[in-house]
């Protein structure tokens, strides 16, 4: 396979793409057991790391697409970071996937996202505020290591 492939094509076609990957082994390590969703760019499946029961999140992303150098300078940073509020990064390489070229990070499978609880109900009062003190912490934590997050949105909460 090319690294020069473009991935293009319907939604359905994106999908058959990436989800062809599932139940391959990324960087001789993390299995790519379920295939979770896509874009043109990348994917995500779910995945374990070895001795651990809880499942991870391997996000994948095409070399040379764009932003992705951006995107493995970011998840090479946030590797350090370790707050309650945010989501771990465990690992993030420069790898290949069956002749393609990717990088990758492997991060903690969060329990929900904000925009799944918000497409089924409001969020209580209380909700909210535990919600808005949370980001507050995680944003606090991250401005004092000098740093801002640039996706502060529901589906990033």
């Amino acid at each position: 396979m090319s690294d020069s492939l473009k991935i293009s094509g319907s939604v359905n076609e994106v999908s058959v793409f990436w989800k062809r990957f599932e139940g391959q082994l990324l960087d001789g390590q993390f299995p790519l057991e379920d295939y979770l969703g896509s874009s043109n760019a990348g994917a995500t499946f779910a995945s374990r790391l070895a001795g651990h029961e809880d499942p991870v999140l391997v996000k994948i992303v095409r070399s040379g697409s764009v932003g992705w150098e951006r995107r493995i300078a970011s998840w090479t940073l946030a590797k350090d970071l370790r707050h309650e509020n945010l989501v771990w990064v465990y690992s993030c390489a420069l790898s290949n996937l069956d002749g393609l070229r990717v990088i990758y990070a492997v991060t903690e499978f969060p329990d929900a996202k904000l925009t799944d609880v918000l497409l089924e109900r409001c969020l209580t009062k209380d909700e909210g505020r535990e919600l808005l003190l949370n980001c507050a912490a995680a944003l606090q934590y991250l401005h004092q290591k000098g740093l801002v997050h640039t996706h502060v949105e529901p589906a990033d909460i």
